[in-house]
């Protein structure tokens, strides 16, 4: 309602709604006071050249700057749903007809938490074209209520700086090549134990002495 309404310059925030005509809009004027040396701008005015509308049903509402910026609402039983997006490509989609949202970013997304970011579904897919890293300071817990599958096209790596449990009910390791175990000691412990070569001999080799030891008896075959 002033000469210098909309440019905030002498306050520290703007509040409301700010939507300042761009320069060759048609406007609607108004004069404070019936007086013509005292003209304000009301607000911008729709035609053809600057805005497509709402169609024949005016179901689309929308909010659009001259980059290409964009807020749609769009209001058809077909189509029902609300659109953010950039002159890039990028968008929030929020589909009203079909219960779902979809978020696009045509390079990065970000999602920053203070404290805990949680995410509640019914089933989660995670596709990647190259890669996936996951890296926590301290823990990562994964849990299963039931099954876990894991299948790898070549390598498999797995390294802890200090201990290694896997503790199951039964275990079984399936190995089609060679099957190669390093350590400066190895112990194995179990009710009964059953080491078979099917096809080749059975070496133990020593150094120094090979031990065998039985609080009962021994049967060399």
């Amino acid at each position: 309602m002033t000469p210098d309404a909309g440019k905030s310059r002498n306050v520290s925030s703007n509040r409301g709604f700010v939507f300042i005509p761009e320069l060759g809009d048609q406007v609607l004027l108004g004069f404070r006071h019936g007086d013509p040396a005292r003209p304000y701008v009301m607000g911008s005015l729709f035609n053809g050249s600057t805005g497509k509308g709402g169609f024949a049903e005016n179901h689309l509402k929308s909010i659009r700057t001259r980059s290409g910026h964009a807020i749609e609402l769009d209001d058809s039983s077909s189509s029902l749903g609300i659109t953010i997006k950039d002159n890039k490509g990028n968008y929030i989609h929020i589909n009203s007809y079909e219960d779902s949202i979809v978020v696009n970013a045509e390079r990065d997304i970000t999602f920053n938490a203070g404290e805990t970011f949680t995410v509640h579904c019914k089933n989660a897919n995670i596709l990647a074209q190259e890669s996936i890293n996951m890296n926590a300071e301290e823990n990562i817990s994964s849990i299963s209520g039931e099954d876990t599958t894991v299948q790898v096209g070549r390598s498999l790596t797995e390294m802890a700086a200090e201990s290694y449990i896997l503790s199951a009910h039964d275990s079984n390791v399936q190995i089609y090549n060679g099957y190669n175990v390093q350590a400066s000691t190895i112990s194995e412990t179990a009710e009964k134990i059953n080491i078979d070569s099917t096809i080749e001999d059975m070496d133990l080799s020593s150094p120094k002495k090979v031990n065998i030891q039985s609080s009962d008896k021994i049967n060399l075959f």
